[in-house]
């Protein structure tokens, strides 16, 4: 029974390779990407107006609601009846940025939030400004 199982497996080992390649390759450019939105999004919600942190904390609610699967669903098979049209690919690497994204935002706004005033204010007294 084992035997069986190993020779497919060593019979298989060029597809399962490409599959652990692809797999890397995609959560390496979703995490790049929802990287990089995260991080504004994370500051709109921390330093933005009023109506930007409102939109922004929208946004990271209902991505954070959705289960990853159905995102990945959603934007592959519900996107084309509104002519949106996306590859496998595509559609998993845009969801999983999206997901990311969202959570990257808030714990960059929880990280920024944590910050003591002390440090806020040690930081302007030696003549540190906001950026």
């Amino acid at each position: 029974m084992s035997t069986g199982f190993f020779n497919e497996l060593w019979v298989s080992k060029i597809l399962i390779l490409n599959g652990i390649y692809m797999c890397i390759l995609v959560s390496f450019i979703a995490i790049i990407i929802g990287t990089i939105i995260g991080v504004f999004i994370g500051l709109a919600l921390t330093y933005g107006n009023a109506l930007t942190r409102f939109l922004a904390r929208v946004y990271v609610d209902v991505i954070r609601g959705i289960p990853v699967l159905v995102l990945i669903l959603t934007i592959y098979f519900v996107l084309p009846a509104i002519q949106i049209n996306f590859t496998a690919l595509q559609a998993g690497i845009t969801s999983l940025a999206v997901f990311s994204s969202a959570q990257v935002a808030e714990m960059l706004r929880g990280g920024l939030q944590n910050i003591p005033k002390g440090q806020t204010e040690a930081a302007k007294a030696v003549g540190l400004g906001f950026f």
